[in-house]
């Protein structure tokens, strides 16, 4: 690891979700240091792509996060329903 630049790799996202977070005084004024830090290094990156970018290198750090995500993959929202039942929120039947 190279300790003349930061750790951070920064992705342009397509598709951005606005998110609202209240931070401690301490903690917003460190990220405000790193955002200038990190504008330094990438002059057209904006605070939001600092912030996914942190948010992603913690998690792809995270094993027990990951093993959970590799868990749960392909598992979100695929119960079938019958048309007609009870869970049918379609209107069919």
């Amino acid at each position: 690891m190279n300790n003349n630049s930061l750790n951070i790799q920064i992705k342009v996202y397509q598709e951005p979700v606005k998110k609202i977070f209240v931070l401690p005084k301490e903690m917003a004024d460190l990220f405000d240091q790193y955002v200038a830090l990190a504008q330094k290094e990438y002059p057209s990156v904006s605070e939001a792509e600092i912030a996914a970018a942190m948010f992603t290198t913690h998690m792809k750090r995270d094993q027990f996060f990951q093993r959970e995500l590799k868990k749960h993959s392909g598992t979100v929202a695929t119960k079938k329903v019958r048309p007609g039942s009870p869970q049918d929120e379609s209107g069919h039947g």
